[in-house]
């Protein structure tokens, strides 16, 4: 079965479809957070391009980093992941960006399709892969968006004006707040599936977390509020909804 770390050097690898999927989504949300960045008074195409860049590779930051979590807990469960792009979400969240002349951008790019892993599943209980196990694996990648917003906050703490980091801080938010939105082919749906109550918890506290992280300048407070927050719901809705 091998180790752990023979997992990550066997299968911690992105097929050729996944990396034109993800090329594709980076470059198209690169270009809608960078929309309103060409220029202040007037167009300005040296500004747009260096925009353009800094949202490239902050995109594929945050793009990585919630890929990565899943793909790592994924395989530490027996379990492949694939990104898979969202073409129409993309499209539609493009023609959004061009109508509000890009004030509404929606990361509706894309999510995981897993399988097992049969000869590393070997011994488990409950052998098959359950709409827990995806649920629970599509979680941690918003989560992964909050802890990499953290890390920015923390770095804005020494640099308080830098430009970059804000953006930096906010497109990680972004990612979080819509990949755990309950819609087809995004993470959110996974985890409501997996259990609502559950979602809530998950929605409301990242909901949460994430104005705050934005708005608040205590990284502590905004992460008890959060958690405090998503319990509340998590309970509001099992009472009354479940």
């Amino acid at each position: 079965m091998g180790t752990y770390t023979d997992l990550l050097k066997k299968y911690f690898v992105f097929k050729k479809e996944e990396v034109r999927d993800i090329i594709i989504t980076v470059l198209i949300l690169g270009f809608m957070f960078s929309f309103r960045s060409w220029g202040l008074n007037k167009f300005d195409p040296n500004a747009g391009i260096q925009n353009l860049i800094s949202g490239v590779l902050m995109v594929a930051l945050a793009l990585l980093a919630h890929i990565s979590a899943q793909r790592m807990l994924a395989l530490r469960k027996g379990f492949q992941i694939e990104y898979k792009i969202w073409i129409y979400g993309l499209l539609a969240a493009l023609v959004i960006c061009f109508v509000s002349r890009g004030y509404v951008v929606l990361v509706i790019a894309g999510g995981i399709i897993m399988y097992s892993l049969e000869g590393h599943r070997l011994g488990k209980w409950r052998y098959q892969m359950s709409q827990k196990d995806l649920g629970i694996v599509s979680l941690i990648g918003p989560l992964a968006n909050i802890v990499l917003a953290i890390l920015f906050k923390l770095l804005l703490t020494i640099s308080p004006n830098n430009i970059l980091l804000t953006r930096a801080l906010a497109i990680n938010l972004w990612f979080a707040f819509f990949t755990i939105l309950p819609i087809p082919k995004l993470d959110g749906l996974n985890v409501f599936y997996m259990g609502r109550s559950t979602w809530a918890f998950a929605f409301i506290g990242i909901l949460i977390a994430s104005l705050l992280l934005y708005f608040s300048t205590s990284i502590f407070w905004s992460i008890v509020a959060a958690v405090v927050a998503g319990l509340l719901a998590m309970v509001l809705w099992f009472i009354y909804l479940e």
